[in-house]
């Protein structure tokens, strides 16, 4: 993108073509930690699904035909 500002600006030690480097380097930078932070969350995300899919639930209540397995 740095490239393309000097291609197109001709004095580029002008301070508005200075200025619109900056705030192009801090959109680039803004936008790279927000495409992070979203990739974060998304994993988070399917975290949180395959954890909530994974177990299932315990039959603790016992049938009312067990009469347990002990033989004699």
């Amino acid at each position: 993108m740095e490239r393309l500002i000097r291609a197109a600006v001709k004095d580029t030690s002008a301070e508005t073509s200075q200025k619109l480097s900056q705030t192009l380097h801090q959109l680039q930078v803004q936008n790279e930690l927000l495409h992070h932070k979203n990739s974060g969350l998304r994993d988070a995300l399917t975290t949180k699904k395959q954890r909530k899919n994974a177990g299932k639930p315990l039959n603790l209540q016992r049938e009312e035909e067990y009469h347990g397995s002990a033989t004699f």
